[in-house]
């Protein structure tokens, strides 16, 4: 039983980080670098180590 817990708990935790990066990607293309980088820090407390989260802050950075 914890086996399934800790798959569901960490496939949740994926597909919100995926959802904060579509937001922060949809922010950064409408020029609100401010509400992505915000959203990404999000993310980023969810997983500090995922490298997508990176990727996308510098993407805004870049912006």
């Amino acid at each position: 039983m914890k086996t399934i817990s800790r798959v569901l708990i960490r496939r949740f935790t994926e597909f919100e980080i995926r959802s904060y990066l579509q937001l922060s990607d949809l922010y950064n293309s409408n020029n609100q670098n401010d509400k992505a980088l915000k959203v990404l820090e999000s993310a980023g407390k969810i997983n500090a180590d995922d490298p997508l989260v990176h990727l996308a802050l510098a993407d805004v950075y870049r912006d």
